[in-house]
């Protein structure tokens, strides 16, 4: 998926950084820019979500769960 975040922006000519895999806990990222010159960030395996997880529990796809 971030990957073709990465390529639409690349089209957009929006990409400020291509997908990099940067060491824990940085993880898999990219970054574009918006109309406004800000960057957005998009990242994967950080391991917020692990993290939540062993905090709260896992929630299900149907939106219930223990969270």
């Amino acid at each position: 998926a971030l990957d073709e975040i990465a390529a639409r922006a690349e089209d957009a000519g929006c990409l400020a950084m291509a997908p990099t895999q940067m060491p824990a806990p940085i993880g898999y990222v990219c970054m574009l820019r918006d109309p406004d010159g800000n960057r957005i960030e998009f990242s994967y395996d950080q391991g917020v979500y692990a993290t939540a997880q062993q905090i709260w529990g896992a929630a299900r796809a149907d939106g219930t769960g223990d969270v």
